[in-house]
């Protein structure tokens, strides 16, 4: 955080060029780095006096490391001074979250231009990060290996897409249709996927750490190895998935519906697990409250027959004695 103290005045202008300076940035790269971006002559006339227009503030106001509240207070009393010390100097990644023109182009020709774009370009990693596509349907997409950080991809049609290694890292796919799709080893950290369509998507190895999924659909997917650590689970479909080996350490597990969950060697070390529901359909409800129990309970569930129930019945006492199941 900057600090203040009474000194030289010292104007809006000559601040941005200081901190620029500090942080080693062009005008051009300080405009980049806007939301919106501007150019490097709109940097150069805020530079001799010019004052920005305040849609720019909260963004300005994170590069200057300024809070908001102190990025106006400076502007309405100028007659201070910044202590350069007090601003980081950390190189700033000049590429995240800005895409690539050329391949946000040939994105938003549609799904076949971009395909064969791909498969005569092999060794490119498309450049997306942040990107918004115009099209909403890019069903069957390759978007394997590609900067995905941070991209908008709300209500699209992701189905049959393949996003194998894919860097998904806080990507928005709010309400998104990744049926079918294959994630594997993708990474989703921080991504809000709530509501989102993953029905018989496949996710192996894929890291959802700290990802919020509240009520989507993981129904028939591959979650095997995945990682949902610290994750937001919170009303997720997750019937007949298997999830072998997957890690919930500290995740959220509420009110999911768990029937027919292949759950061999789940890790769910500070997960919160409450209201699991293992009936087929979600019209009626019997709750459970260990993850690694559902198969067994569902087994029992469905096959009223006294052997299937004392089957069952003992290989849940076996699981427990062997620690496989959380007492």
């Amino acid at each position: 955080m900057v600090s203040f103290q009474a000194a030289q005045p010292t104007s809006f202008a000559e601040l941005i060029k200081k901190v620029r300076k500090i942080k080693n940035l062009t005008q051009r790269d300080f405009g980049r780095l806007l939301n919106p971006p501007v150019a490097q002559p709109t940097v150069a006339r805020w530079e001799r006096g010019e004052m920005p227009d305040r849609k720019y503030f909260p963004k300005i106001a994170s590069l200057l490391d300024f809070t908001l509240e102190d990025l106006f207070k400076f502007v309405d009393e100028p007659l201070v001074d910044i202590v350069d010390t007090s601003i980081t100097s950390e190189p700033i990644d000049l590429k995240a979250y800005i895409p690539n023109k050329q391949h946000l182009a040939i994105l938003n020709r549609g799904v076949v231009a971009w395909n064969r774009w791909r498969e005569r370009n092999p060794e490119v990693n498309p450049e997306l990060a942040g990107a918004k596509p115009i099209e909403q349907d890019l069903s069957q997409m390759d978007l394997s290996g590609a900067d995905l950080r941070g991209v908008d991809f709300r209500w699209t049609s992701l189905c049959n897409a393949k996003f194998i290694g894919a860097d998904l890292r806080e990507a928005n796919l709010t309400s998104a249709n990744l049926s079918n799709a294959d994630l594997r080893g993708a990474d989703l950290t921080k991504a809000t996927l709530i509501n989102a369509y993953f029905v018989a998507a496949n996710l192996n190895g894929a890291n959802l750490s700290a990802a919020n999924l509240k009520d989507a659909n993981f129904s028939s997917a591959n979650l095997n190895a995945a990682n949902f650590s610290f994750a937001n689970l919170t009303f997720v479909d997750l019937r007949c998935a298997v999830l072998v080996e997957a890690n919930f350490t500290n995740a959220i597990l509420s009110n999911c519906l768990v029937y027919g969950v292949s759950a061999w060697g789940v890790k769910l070390d500070g997960a919160t697990q409450t209201n699991l529901n293992i009936c087929p359909h979600n019209v009626s409800c019997v709750y459970i409250g260990n993850l690694k129990s559902a198969y067994i309970k569902s087994l029992a569930l469905e096959n009223p027959d006294s052997q299937v129930q004392d089957a069952a019945n003992q290989l849940q006492n076996v699981l427990e004695q062997n620690s496989y199941i959380s007492s």
